[in-house]
C-alpha cells in the first residue's frame, strides 16, 4: 500500500464513519443513471436507483408479492418494475401499479417496500443502514475537507474480497507488511526498507484511535531519505468501525498547501465477505499519474490485494479453527504490530456485541465459523463493479475480434497478391496480429484469466 499523506488541520473534525448507520458502497463514477444496483450490507440487501428527479433512492431488495429480487427487474420512468409479475414501486417504496388487479380493485396497503436513505457526497454513495428513520442525516456522513480543494485529484477503486471486513482493516493497518509482501510492486514497498517502526499511539476510544508512525532510528532502514531531516511526518487514523485514513503532515515541514492522503473504507457484505473502497487523494501527482488511464491504475491495485488474499484467507481460517485466544497464540512485536493490537483491543471493548468478533482475549460465539477457501477471479471481484474496467474490457474484446479478422483477411490477400502490395499487406497483417496480442494481454489483466488466440477469455463474463 502506498504511503499516504494529508495535513490534519486541513481535514477538520471527522465523525465515526458508521456512527449513525451510514455505509459507503460505491463511487458515483461507476454507476449508470438508468440502472438498478443490488447492494448488500451486513447480510441485508437493497436495490439502489435514480428516481424521476435524478435523486438516488434505495429500497429493500424484495418484492412484497412473492419476495423476488427487485434488483433483477428494470427501471421504468424512475420506478422499479419487478421482473416476476410487473409490480412497480416508486422511490419511497409505495406500490404504484399491479397488472393483475381486477377492475376497481385497490392496491393493498401492505404492498409497499421499506426504504432506506441514500446520500451522494464527494463522489461516493452512502446508504443509511437504519430502518427506523429513512430520512437523511447529513451530519452523520463523514466529509474530508481536503477533497473539496479545487486542486485535489483522486484515484478511486473498489473491490470485493473473500474475507471478513475486520481482517481487511487489520491488513491495511499492518504497515509492517508493505515492504515484505509487496516488495518491488509499484505502489508497494522495497524489501531493503523493512525494519522496526516507531509508533506514537493515542488513546483507543469508541470512535477509534490515531497514531504517528515512521522508521525507528537504527532499525536497518538504509535509505537516507527515509530518515532525513525533512521527512514528512506520517499519521494514521482508524475511525470506527470501518475507515482507515493515512496522511502526512506537510504543514510540519513548511508546505501547508500540499495535500495527499489515502482513505480505505471496509464495508461488511456478509460472513467472510467485504468490500474495499479505496481513495487516494492529493494535489502533487506527477504527469504520468495524471495521464494514466483509470483501468491501468486499477490493475496495480488488484495485484496488491491479490498478493494479500491467500495470506489473509489462511489467517482467517486458522483463527476460526483455533480454540485459544489471540493473546495465547500470537507473538506480536512492539516495533511492528502496535496498530493491529490496538484494533483487536478496540473490537474486544467496543464491538463485542457482534457474534463473530475476535478480540485479543475474548471472541464471539460465531467466531469459529469455517472460512471458505474461495478465490474468485479479478472480474468477479472488481471489473464487474467498475465502469472504467468494463469499458476497457469491451474495447479490448472488439479490438481483439477486429484484429483477428483483419489478420486472417490480410494474410489471405497477401498470399494471392504479387509485388510490393504483398509486402504491404503482410506487414499490415503483422500489425493486426500485434493488436490481437495486445488485446489478449489486456483481457488477461482485466479478467484474471488466460487468453488464447481463438477463444475469448471473457466470453462467459460479459453479456
Amino acid at each position: 500500500m502506498p504511503q499516504s499523506a494529508h495535513a490534519q488541520e486541513r481535514s477538520g473534525p471527522v465523525v465515526p464513519v458508521w456512527g449513525d448507520g451510514w455505509f459507503p458502497f460505491a463511487f458515483t463514477v461507476d454507476l449508470a443513471p438508468d440502472a438498478l444496483y443490488r447492494v448488500e450490507i451486513s447480510q441485508r440487501a437493497y436495490v439502489v436507483f435514480r428516481d424521476r428527479q435524478g435523486a438516488w433512492r434505495a429500497l429493500h431488495d424484495a418484492c412484497p408479492h412473492r419476495l423476488a429480487r427487485l434488483s433483477d427487474g428494470e427501471l421504468v420512468d424512475g420506478q422499479v418494475r419487478c421482473l416476476y409479475h410487473g409490480w412497480r414501486f416508486d422511490g419511497d417504496g409505495a406500490c404504484r401499479h399491479i397488472p393483475q388487479l381486477a377492475a376497481g380493485q385497490q392496491i393493498p396497503a401492505a404492498a409497499c417496500v421499506p426504504a432506506a436513505a441514500v446520500r451522494e457526497q464527494q463522489g461516493m454513495l452512502w446508504l443509511r443502514h437504519d430502518d427506523s428513520d429513512p430520512s437523511p442525516a447529513p451530519a452523520a456522513v463523514p466529509r474530508i475537507a481536503a477533497l473539496d480543494d479545487p486542486t485535489c485529484r483522486t484515484i478511486d477503486f473498489a473491490i470485493d474480497l473473500p474475507y471478513g471486513h475486520e481482517f481487511l482493516i487489520e491488513n491495511v493497518l499492518d504497515y509492517a507488511h508493505i515492504h515484505v509482501a509487496h516488495a518491488g510492486v509499484r505502489g508497494g514497498g522495497q524489501a531493503a526498507l523493512a525494519g522496526p517502526i516507531a509508533f506514537d499511539l493515542g488513546p483507543v476510544t469508541a470512535a477509534g484511535f490515531t497514531a504517528g508512525l515512521g522508521p525507528r532510528a537504527g532499525g536497518g532502514v538504509d535509505d537516507a531519505a527515509e530518515r532525513g531531516a525533512n521527512r514528512v511526518p506520517a499519521r494514521v487514523q482508524f475511525l470506527a468501525p470501518g475507515l482507515v485514513h493515512y496522511w502526512s503532515d506537510f504543514a510540519a515541514v513548511g508546505a501547508p498547501q500540499r495535500i495527499a492522503g489515502l482513505l480505505l473504507f471496509a464495508v461488511p457484505l456478509g460472513p467472510g465477505r467485504c468490500r474495499l473502497l479505496y481513495r487516494a487523494y492529493g494535489n502533487g501527482w506527477s504527469w504520468r499519474d495524471r495521464l494514466r488511464p483509470r483501468f491501468l491504475e486499477h490493475g496495480h491495485q488488484c495485484r496488491l490485494l491479490e498478493q494479500d488474499m491467500a495470506v489473509v484467507q489462511g489467517q482467517a481460517a486458522s483463527i476460526a479453527s483455533m480454540q485459544e485466544s489471540l493473546a495465547q497464540r500470537w507473538l506480536p512485536l512492539g516495533s511492528s504490530d502496535v496498530l493491529v493490537l490496538a484494533y483487536r483491543r478496540w473490537l474486544e471493548r467496543f464491538d463485542h456485541e457482534r457474534s463473530d468478533f475476535v478480540g485479543l482475549q475474548r471472541r464471539g460465539p460465531d467466531s469459529h465459523r469455517p472460512q471458505e477457501n474461495v478465490t474468485p477471479d479479478r472480474f468477479w471481484l472488481h471489473v464487474r463493479h467498475c465502469a472504467s474496467c468494463r469499458a476497457a474490457m469491451s474495447a479490448a474484446r472488439w479490438a481483439r475480434a477486429l484484429g483477428l479478422a483483419g489478420t486472417l483477411v490480410l494474410i489471405a490477400l497477401a498470399a494471392v497478391t504479387s509485388g510490393g502490395w504483398r509486402y504491404a499487406l503482410a506487414g499490415t497483417g503483422v500489425l493486426a496480429a500485434m493488436l490481437v496480442a495486445s488485446a489478449d494481454l489486456l483481457l488477461c489483466r482485466l479478467a484474471g484469466r488466460r487468453a488464447s488466440l481463438f477463444q475469448d477469455p471473457c466470453q462467459d463474463l460479459v453479456r
